[in-house]
């Protein structure tokens, strides 16, 4: 039997500082919203490089960006201990993001975490009207909108 333990993280950090995550840190990150729940697990090679890149919204998780505010994280070298640890924190925890972006069922459709209750999913699409009233399909980041018509963070 394998035994898995996480005593500490080396960073805990809001979306306002993640300048302090040292740059080419290896490791393994958490996203929580701002009611401290677990959003999202995902390993990288650049902690900072990576973690930047899901609030800048050019990632799989864009489309709730909206609903992330602290990142915990915590470094390992070895890139199989990181796939390890992603793993089994993503069984254990079965963070909403993860099981949205992995699930068979959901894929190739667009989903939002409902603010109301995060454990429903409501679908959502970018708000600029396209001719005749139809509505653009690709997924909005946060002011509502997709990165071809004006999305931003």
């Amino acid at each position: 039997m394998i035994k898995i333990e996480i005593t500490e993280f080396d960073f805990d950090v809001i979306v306002e500082t993640l300048n302090t995550i040292p740059f080419n840190s290896p490791g393994v990150y958490l996203l929580y919203d701002k009611d401290g729940s677990l959003k999202y697990v995902g390993k990288a090679t650049d902690l900072r490089k990576r973690v930047t890149t899901h609030f800048r919204g050019s990632t799989n998780t864009s489309q709730y960006i909206w609903s992330i505010h602290r990142c915990k994280a915590f470094i390992e070298k070895k890139r199989a201990y990181r796939s390890i640890y992603e793993l089994f924190l993503i069984d254990e925890l079965q963070p909403p993001l993860n099981i949205l972006s992995n699930s068979k069922e959901y894929q190739g459709q667009k989903f939002s975490l409902n603010k109301a209750d995060p454990n429903k999913l409501n679908p959502t699409f970018c708000k600029f009207n396209i001719k005749e009233g139809r509505q653009c399909s690709k997924p909005p980041l946060s002011n509502g909108y997709c990165y071809l018509h004006g999305g931003a963070i």
